[in-house]
């Protein structure tokens, strides 16, 4: 493995290097994951979708005017076109909060895996990290103190995995939600995004 001077490296070239530290098959499984979260921002749009049908259908209730012509088509899409404008809302309110509830019970899921998962994978590389600390030649490891190498292989590799890596996945699917987000509010409302 190639050694990670992060001293005089921008964000960037840390986390490319942190994952050229990974085998391939951890870089394709991180991949996965990635996306798999992306995915979920989709159950965020949902329940923002529903929130705002709920928003629409409690002001034109109010105005007692007839619901708007996405409103409708969202009503028949669920089936609630012929309920009360009472019922409508009641309905919609624990489908929007079931949503929430869970993208987040499945978001948490996945994120404890993909914790757990490079916990594993720091384990492998400070395993194999020491394997090659103590095949080295005296003068190797004379070269840098013990303090050094102790934190190279221990919490060295917990940082590169877990502390860059981790985080940058979390970033990503939240760049992604707000992204999703964005591009919804367009389709919908384009004046107001």
């Amino acid at each position: 493995m190639p050694e990670l001077n992060v001293a005089d490296l921008s964000s960037r070239r840390v986390l490319l290097r942190s994952l050229g530290l990974l085998e391939r098959r951890d870089r394709r499984n991180i991949l996965v994951v990635a996306f798999v979260q992306i995915f979920l921002s989709g159950l965020d749009l949902l329940g923002v979708a529903v929130i705002g049908v709920i928003g629409a259908l409690a002001a034109n209730g109010i105005a007692q005017q007839s619901p708007g012509d996405r409103a409708s088509a969202f009503l028949e899409l669920v089936g609630l076109e012929d309920a009360s404008l009472q019922q409508q809302l009641g309905l919609l309110s624990i489908i929007a909060v079931l949503v929430f509830i869970a993208k987040t019970l499945v978001t948490l899921f996945i994120s404890r895996r993909i914790l757990f998962y490079l916990s594993r994978v720091a384990a492998r590389m400070s395993a194999q990290l020491v394997t090659r600390l103590l095949s080295s030649q005296l003068v190797t490891l004379q070269q840098k103190t013990v303090q050094e190498q102790m934190f190279a292989v221990t919490s060295g590799v917990a940082t590169i995995t877990v502390g860059i890596i981790g985080i940058i996945v979390t970033l990503i699917s939240d760049v992604a939600l707000m992204i999703i987000l964005t591009a919804g509010l367009f389709v919908v409302e384009p004046l107001i995004a």
